[in-house]
């Protein structure tokens, strides 16, 4: 077996075929060319694994032919060692400058040509076990750096799949302690607005024949006497009816209450439905009118709603989008009080909403004048598991949650911050789902 193919490159013959026939004795296949412009046309069919190559040559010279061949791509790698009776350093120095492998001067050994040529085909063939070697490992890092990458496609998945159900059953437990609140609270409710009418009704009678006993001239027991003016019964009367409108207007404040903390949740309605996007907003702020008032820090959060819409019924899942307008409100909370914990000399702090018609959708702004959002921060704000909160008051699944279901609802969600200034959400819905396939 031959130990590779070596083209040597000489316009003398008798070079040529002394050439040729050592390296044939040493078992090398022998590929011949008498020209720079030979040698060129022969590679393109016939692969050399080394090349002896002539410098000087009419035509195309050995210089000229190795600097092609070094040009193109698929001979750039070839060992070529040139063959040359010249033997000034500016020479050799511009041969290896060209890409030569080495080069041997005339007259030269056969043993010595031979030597060059295995050495330096063994070193070609060491490299190119190298370059496999390499090309090997860089497929397995690649494959290694894909599976890394289906391993953190997949965890992120994981982690949304977790979100998902941990809203879920937050939705699914808050359903059942509003079904629990409002059943306890409706009860005694409606035992206290039932009985307001007819105690209502007996004052009054009660005040008609007392007024009608102090207009009878009588004397009275002196103990009977001195108890009635004890009571200040003047007083009493007036004051009567004053507390029975206070109570009709308790039970009617913890009748809408009532009514909605049912609507927040929308019980038994986990499916698609049309509501009021107005009132959903409304039934929203209350269940947050608690964190509205004034506090240590600031004074009462001022909602300012413009319901520019006429158009507002909106086909969508209630329960999740109260969830989401819940989040963005109590954020808004959030990012006001943090601002009033640093800023003592804060203004009104005031959350703004508004809504707009376009076309066949309805745009939706939520804007507060909180702390803002960083600008670090702010390409991660819908990341699930993202919080800027402290350990134990947030799991970074709020705005995740909420992008996710304006998604579901086929809308769009977009944020806009300005350090120090504030935030403003935008949500974009359509007013009919389009059917899913």
């Amino acid at each position: 077996m031959h130990q590779g193919i070596v083209l040597v490159v000489d316009d003398n013959p008798h070079n040529l075929g002394v050439i040729s026939e050592c390296l044939d004795t040493a078992n090398f296949e022998v590929l011949i060319a008498k020209s720079g412009k030979s040698a060129l046309e022969k590679v393109t069919y016939a692969m050399p694994d080394i090349i002896l190559l002539d410098v000087m040559m009419p035509g195309i010279d050995g210089f000229e032919t190795c600097q092609r061949l070094k040009n193109n791509p698929e001979t750039a790698n070839i060992p070529i060692i040139f063959m040359t009776a010249l033997a000034d350093t500016e020479s050799k120095v511009k041969a290896f400058e060209l890409g030569a492998a080495d080069y041997v001067t005339k007259p030269f050994q056969e043993a010595e040509i031979i030597a060059r040529v295995k050495t330096h085909l063994k070193l070609h063939q060491a490299l190119q076990r190298v370059q496999i070697t390499n090309e090997v490992l860089e497929e397995k890092i690649y494959q290694q750096s894909l599976t890394e990458e289906q391993l953190r496609a997949t965890l992120l998945e994981l982690k949304t799949t977790q979100s998902k159900l941990i809203q879920s059953e937050k939705l699914f437990s808050l359903g059942k302690m509003v079904g629990g609140i409002t059943h306890e609270m409706n009860n005694p409710l409606t035992f206290i607005e039932g009985n307001l009418a007819p105690l209502s009704r007996y004052t009054n009678e009660l005040r008609q024949v007392l007024k009608l006993y102090q207009e009878i001239d009588c004397t009275l027991p002196q103990q009977l006497q001195e108890q009635l003016d004890a009571l200040d019964l003047d007083f009493i009367l007036q004051d009567i009816p004053r507390l029975l409108r206070s109570m009709e207007v308790g039970t009617t404040r913890l009748t809408t209450i009532i009514k909605g903390l049912s609507n927040f949740a929308h019980l038994d309605q986990a499916a698609e439905k049309t509501i009021d996007i107005h009132k959903a907003l409304d039934h929203t702020l209350l269940m947050v009118n608690h964190r509205l008032q004034a506090s240590s820090l600031r004074s009462a959060i001022v909602v300012d709603k413009n319901y520019g819409s006429t158009l507002n019924a909106i086909e969508c899942y209630p329960q999740l989008l109260n969830q989401a307008f819940f989040q963005i409100l109590t954020n808004a909370i959030d990012a006001i009080d943090a601002k009033a914990l640093v800023d003592q000399t804060l203004a009104t702090p005031e959350i703004t909403i508004a809504t707009q018609q376009q076309g066949d959708t309805l745009l939706i702004h939520i804007r507060d004048n909180g702390i803002g959002i960083t600008p670090e921060h702010y390409p991660h704000i819908f990341d699930p598991f993202f919080t800027t909160k402290p350990i134990g008051q947030g799991l970074g699944l709020g705005l995740s949650t909420t992008h996710q279901t304006v998604k579901r609802h086929q809308g769009n969600i977009h944020c806009q911050s300005q350090l120090s200034q504030g935030t403003t959400f935008e949500i974009t819905l359509p007013f009919k789902q389009a059917k899913r396939p």
